[in-house]
């Protein structure tokens, strides 16, 4: 999915217009219309960036509910077989959340 061009020209275009949004870079521009086109269209990337990234870390998070309930974590043939089986899934949870907010 993250390899589809629209979607990475998005990425890129959205990550700039929130960082232009944040330094208030566009201030550059002046106080008139192209000041104004430019932050609006700044704006209007920035939530279509962000609503991307709900929709991203919330199939992530479904995902890894899915597999966390699932006999995927699960070790076997091991003398600590429970041990085994918290630890992968603690793993696995850190994992997922540091996905998720980076």
């Amino acid at each position: 999915m993250q390899l589809n061009p629209f979607i990475r020209i998005l990425r890129v275009l959205g990550g700039v217009s929130i960082i232009l949004l944040l330094t208030h870079k566009l201030e550059v521009l002046g106080s008139g219309l192209l000041y104004k086109t430019a932050l609006y269209i700044c704006f209007i990337l920035t939530i279509i960036f962000n609503v991307y990234l709900m929709y991203v870390n919330y199939y992530r998070i479904k995902h890894m509910y899915k597999v966390f309930n699932s006999d995927e974590l699960d070790v076997r043939n091991s003398p600590l077989d429970r041990f085994s089986s918290y630890l992968a899934r603690i793993i696995w949870c850190s994992k997922g959340v540091c996905d998720a907010f980076k």
